[in-house]
Order: C-alpha cells, then sequence, then structure tokens
C-alpha cells in the first residue's frame, strides 16, 4: 500500500513557485523601481526583464541584449532563440496575470518600489506589461 503524500511536500513546492513567481515579479518592476509613474515605462521594463532573463547573469551578453532590445528597438523574439525567448515570455506573462488577480501580490509588488505605489497602479501596470510582452509575439 503506498504511503500517503508528505503535507510539506506540498508547501515546500508551493514556497518554491511563489518564490519563483516573485522573482519574475521583480523582474518586470526592475527597470521602473525609481519611476513615480511606473505604469508608461512597462515596454521599457519588459525588455530588461526577457534580456536578464535570457543572458543568464552574463554582464557581457546582457550589454548587448539590452543595447539591440532598448536602443535600436529590435523585437525580442530576434534577438534570441525563438524558442526559449518564447518560453520566457510566456512566464512573466504567466506571472503577471496571476499577480494581476491576487490582492497579496499585488500589495507586495506595491511595496517593492523606491516610492510605494498603490493596488490600482499596480493592475494596470501589469496589464501594460503583459501588452508589451504580447506584442513581441505580434511583431515578430
Amino acid at each position: 500500500m503506498p504511503e500517503p503524500a508528505d503535507p510539506t511536500d506540498n508547501q515546500n513546492a508551493d514556497a518554491a513557485a511563489k518564490a519563483t513567481e516573485q522573482d519574475l515579479l521583480l523582474g518586470l518592476i526592475y527597470g521602473v523601481l525609481h519611476e513615480p509613474e511606473p505604469v508608461g515605462g512597462a515596454e521599457f521594463a519588459v525588455r530588461i526583464a526577457v534580456c536578464a532573463r535570457l543572458t543568464n547573469g552574463d554582464p557581457d551578453l546582457y550589454a548587448k541584449a539590452v543595447k539591440k532590445a532598448v536602443v535600436s528597438e529590435t523585437n525580442l523574439m530576434d534577438i534570441f532563440d525563438r524558442n526559449e525567448t518564447e518560453r520566457v515570455i510566456r512566464s512573466f506573462m504567466r506571472a503577471a496575470r496571476r499577480a494581476r488577480n491576487d490582492e497579496s501580490s499585488l500589495t507586495w509588488l506595491a511595496g517593492q518600489f523606491s516610492e510605494p505605489q498603490t493596488v490600482p497602479v499596480m493592475k494596470e501596470y501589469l496589464c501594460a506589461v503583459e501588452r508589451a510582452l504580447a506584442n513581441s509575439f505580434i511583431k515578430r
């Protein structure tokens, strides 16, 4: 007879998923942390976040990718491997969508800015982020 599942396994998996999601959300706001009105910077923040995620901490590769993505306005799908880029963009979209419907995530995210934001501003910001991420697929 199989042993019953250990409830701490589920708790550990939930904690790990929450930490990963918070990491993704922090990546999505990194480019606008010091902006008093972050919504206008959503597209910039998305480009920074995707570049950071796909360069895995390599500063030279990151600098080159950001130059292409931000300065030259090259579509993210044209900078990196399409499949990997699509996977990363979709993970950011899922995190933004889930957070947009979760009051505690919105409150936490709002408090991460240098000038704390409100929950409605965070909802609007995450909608703008989703649009910017979706535009990467549309413009390919």
